[in-house]
């Protein structure tokens, strides 16, 4: 069985959650009899497999906020062979509340750690800016948006810019929608999507 390559697709915000899609190429080989999602919380270690038939395309939801997912893929034929795991592809929902970084003023958001979240949390919109922080593992297109709790896109932030490998906090959102508003009052989103990962930010606004 040939090789696939994997990539996350969309993610739709939910208050407690996030329902993140995954997608492949699909395998030509005439004896293919379907594919198997590799999920777990460790890179190279899944604890639960999904046989999805031949669909090329799957659902899942993030529910623990603070821990990175990591997804695999791999088809197998009428014979029973396998293929090797495709590239390995992540999500990440934010942080737990309760280890929050944002809330302990000794943490330093320039730290080298894979931490994602926003500082100042919250902010006041169109008075303040808040910064985004996250890590990337290796340079490339990154798009940033900004979603409200109905899942309606209020700001692009960011369109398929080229960004350097590393950490990054240099990116900030003002409160303002691409209209130039400033947002409501209440809990938005911020989706940092690259070619093989999605992180989601929690962000209070406050007026």
């Amino acid at each position: 069985m040939s090789g696939l390559f994997l990539t996350l697709v969309s993610c739709s915000l939910l208050l407690a959650s996030v329902e993140t899609e995954i997608s492949w190429n699909a395998n030509a080989e005439p004896d293919l009899a379907g594919y198997r999602v590799h999920v777990g919380t460790a890179s190279g270690n899944y604890s639960q497999i999904y046989d999805v038939g031949k669909y090329t395309g799957y659902s899942l939801t993030l529910d623990e906020p603070g821990v990175t997912y990591f997804f695999a893929v791999t088809a197998y034929d009428t014979a029973g062979n396998e293929s090797s795991y495709s590239e390995e592809v992540t999500a990440i929902f934010g942080t737990e509340k309760d280890d929050d970084p944002i809330d302990d003023p000794t943490v330093d958001p320039t730290a080298y750690d894979t931490r994602v979240y926003n500082f100042p949390n919250p902010f006041i919109a169109g008075e303040q800016e808040t910064h985004l922080r996250f890590m990337l593992e290796k340079s490339g297109p990154v798009t940033i948006e900004i979603f409200n709790v109905n899942n309606e896109l209020v700001r692009t932030v960011e369109n398929e810019a080229e960004l350097d490998a590393g950490l990054h906090t240099e990116i900030v959102w003002n409160g303002r929608a691409d209209t130039g508003d400033k947002v409501p009052q209440g809990v938005y989103f911020g989706r940092i999507l690259t070619s093989n990962s999605i992180r989601i930010i929690k962000i209070a606004v406050v007026r």
